[in-house]
Parts: structure tokens; sequence; C-alpha cells
């Protein structure tokens, strides 16, 4: 398995940044996990969008999911209908994804598990204003976590509990991880590697964070 940044930033980015977006790869199988501003000019320099097996999204907040809209044009020119895991709320946002021929849309909820190819994906629902969730994909041999945006609670450590790896937002002002508790996941859900990502333009976040921060267009190769 392997996990490329393709977005790392959050609510917002700077000049050549993008928000967040994870693409997720083991054997055949390709999934996005969110869609945030700028990250698709990014996946394209990997892959063509239309090799993609599914869309995963984290929660309806806009730098999660504004490329996809815009994407969604792309599928439909070359009539892909792709699949596509969501939220059930907030619904006016649902709607959008509902109502758009680009996508085979599947709402998702806490502790599902859904099988796409060669991954098994499980869902766990976070802390935040709207509905979240955190993804763990797994195939044969490794496992990866993704928190997506969430205040700490301690289901991020038992659904994480000993991932090859675990990224995290650092958002750092509620509702998102401050430096605290991203050492306290740390020390409880001990991942063989652990990564900051959504991380706000406004902070230093090298000195913030005592953990490696997630590098956009970097490569992860889970061991």
């Amino acid at each position: 398995m392997k996990v490329t940044v393709l977005g790392n930033s959050g609510p917002y980015c700077l000049e050549g940044g993008a928000c967040s977006s994870y693409l997720v790869q083991s054997g055949q199988t390709s999934i996005l996990n969110d869609c945030g501003p700028g990250s698709i000019a990014n996946l394209r320099t990997i892959m063509d969008p239309i090799d993609l097996d599914a869309i995963c999204i984290s929660h309806f907040h806009y730098d999660h999911i504004s490329d996809l809209l815009g994407l969604s044009y792309y599928f439909q020119s070359k009539n892909k209908k792709m699949l596509l895991y969501v939220p059930n709320n907030p619904r006016n946002i649902l709607e959008l994804f509902l109502d758009n021929e680009a996508f085979d849309v599947y709402t998702i909820s806490d502790c599902k598990l859904t099988h796409i190819k060669d991954m098994t994906v499980t869902f766990c629902e976070m802390t935040h204003p709207i509905k979240s969730y955190a993804t763990k994909f797994r195939d044969d041999t490794h496992n990866f976590v993704y928190t997506g945006d969430t205040n700490y609670n301690e289901r991020i450590e038992s659904f994480a509990e000993n991932c090859d790896l675990l990224i995290v937002d650092g958002g750092n002002t509620p509702p998102h991880l401050s430096p605290e508790d991203c050492n306290n996941i740390e020390i409880e859900a001990y991942p063989k590697k652990m990564l900051i990502s959504h991380l706000n333009p406004e902070f230093n976040n090298k000195k913030l964070f005592s953990q490696p921060l997630a590098i956009l267009l970097k490569t992860y190769e889970l061991d």
C-alpha cells in the first residue's frame, strides 16, 4: 500500500498549495480520500482521475470537497460514473452529489465497512461541527488511517491502534487537534508512522508539532 499527499492544508492554502486530499493505492486499486481545492491538479501529475476506483469524503466542509464539483464535469465528459462515499448530512450539500450524474453515491455511517477491489474501507465517526468520519484502509498486509477533521476523542486511538500510517488533523485550534492532542494520540494509538496534516498557513507548524508534517506530493510507502 502507498499513500500520496495531494493536499495538506486547511482551511485554505497558500501559493502552490492544496487542501486535504490523499491518494491511497494497493495493487490495482486507487481510492481518493477527500478532494480539497488544488488537489485534482496534483492528482493529474500521477494518474488520470478517470482511473480512480472510488472517492471517499470525510465531511462536507469546502476545504475537503471543492475540487469534486469541478471533477464531476470531467467524469461526465467521459461518461464515467464514479463511486462516491459521503456522509448523509448536511442534506443540502449531499443533494449536490445525489443529483449529479457523475456519481454513484453511497452514504457512510459509523463502523460501516465496505470492500473496494483490493481494499477494505471502514469509517468511524469523529467529533466536529458537522458529521465527519475517520477512514481506515486495509489491504492484505497494511493499513492506513486518516482522521479527517475532528476535536480530540478517544475513538481515534482505538480506531488507529498499531496502524502502519496515521495522518491526523493538525489544525491546532478548535474544532481541530492541538499539538498536545497529537502527542496523546501517538502515545495511545502507537502507529508505526504518524504525520500531521490539515496544516493551517497562519501557524509555524514545524515548531508546533513534534511529529513530521505531511509533505505535499510525497508518496509514503507502507512497510
